[in-house]
């Protein structure tokens, strides 16, 4: 696995190597409306993408993300629909597909979930998520790995798309700066799978090119951890200084913890 460390920003650029680069693309709407009419230039990280919003493109590779929300869960030992409860003034689910949605790389967000889940379904509707983005997965018994396998096998992802993230439905106090750090990362070392990292600990989302993405329809590993484990000398990983990348929200008790960390005042 290697580690990459992203280019520190300076203003509304990053430098590397004396070489400034355009960060607008990989950063929230208002970011990029905000910088649309500056100047920018290419160097050694020629790869970054260089979109100011979905449709002007300015240089430089093409970066056309999409989301995979993993969803499907039962949520057993939470007792009732985890990714259905209240997260500010949206749900959990909801935070995920705000977050990933501000993103001008990103071209498609599709949610794995269990068919004959009715109440995910009225979710996704109140969330305004197309039906046409919704991936189906049968048996959701089997783990998180076959609702991986479902999106990857997925005839529904648009043609442009050159690169994917597995996000976990769970995360909602994922920072948005975690994302911009990814994104760059993923943007310079376009060929590679990139991970956050956090105190030395390689976590979700994970954001792999097409050419790795679509291994996953065939691959003999059975977790999603095999699957990197044995294509390790393809992963990088960016530090970012997140929290809340320690955080599971599988009981009631981690829902509690996290509420308190991230969203209730002090």
């Amino acid at each position: 696995m290697y580690h990459y460390r992203a280019p520190a920003r300076t203003g509304n650029r990053f430098r590397s190597g004396g070489v400034e680069n355009c960060v607008a693309a990989i950063s929230p709407p208002q970011f990029c409306e905000e910088r649309s009419n500056s100047q920018f230039s290419t160097g050694a990280f020629s790869s970054t993408l260089l979109y100011v919003n979905r449709k002007t493109a300015i240089r430089g590779n093409p970066y056309r993300l999409g989301v995979v929300i993993l969803a499907a869960g039962k949520s057993g030992r939470m007792g009732r629909p985890k990714l259905l409860l209240p997260w500010g003034e949206t749900t959990i689910l909801g935070r995920q597909t705000n977050v990933w949605r501000q993103w001008p790389a990103v071209r498609q967000v599709a949610v794995v979930c269990a068919a004959a889940d009715e109440a995910m379904q009225a979710e996704l509707d109140r969330l305004k998520v197309a039906e046409a983005d919704r991936i189906f997965n049968p048996r959701p018994e089997q783990g998180m790995f076959s609702s991986i396998r479902c999106a990857a096998q997925w005839s529904g992802w648009k043609a442009e798309l050159t690169h994917w993230a597995i996000s976990l439905g769970d995360q909602p106090q994922l920072r948005s700066e975690t994302l911009t750090r990814l994104l760059e990362t993923s943007a310079a070392r376009p060929e590679k799978i990139c991970q956050p990292q956090y105190q030395g600990r390689a976590r979700h989302p994970v954001l792999l090119p097409k050419s790795l993405y679509l291994q996953l329809r065939e691959t003999g590993a059975e977790t999603l951890k095999e699957f990197l484990e044995t294509s390790a000398a393809q992963v990088v990983t960016c530090e970012v200084d997140d929290p809340g990348l320690n955080f599971d929200i599988d009981t009631p008790a981690d829902y509690e913890r996290v509420l308190a960390a991230f969203l209730r005042p002090r």
